[in-house]
């Protein structure tokens, strides 16, 4: 397994559980009366799609190192992985 993928790998499984914790102990610490309905219907929706989505880098993760891809393209793609995951969950707040 090359460097990139190891790298993006570990950075992927500690953000996972960061993620599905924390959104939950946020929504909690917030409170329901300090949110309004839309706004704990878009912060749940965030954290889910951040969590589906670094479910998905990691498979794509997996696939690479499947692959006869260089290192320099190895890590383009891990690179990419993470800006769309957290621009895209980013964007859902």
């Amino acid at each position: 397994m090359e460097m990139p993928v190891k790298l993006f790998t570990v950075i992927a499984l500690i953000a996972l559980p960061t993620v599905m914790f924390g959104g939950f102990s946020l929504l909690r610490l917030l409170g329901s009366e300090q949110l309004n309905e839309f706004q704990r219907t878009y912060f749940r929706a965030g954290h889910a799609h951040a969590g589906v989505l670094l479910v998905l880098a990691l498979v794509t993760l997996d696939i690479m190192t499947r692959t006869d891809l260089g290192t320099g393209q190895q890590w383009i793609i891990s690179i990419l992985l993470l800006i769309g995951v957290l621009a895209q969950s980013g964007g859902m707040f």
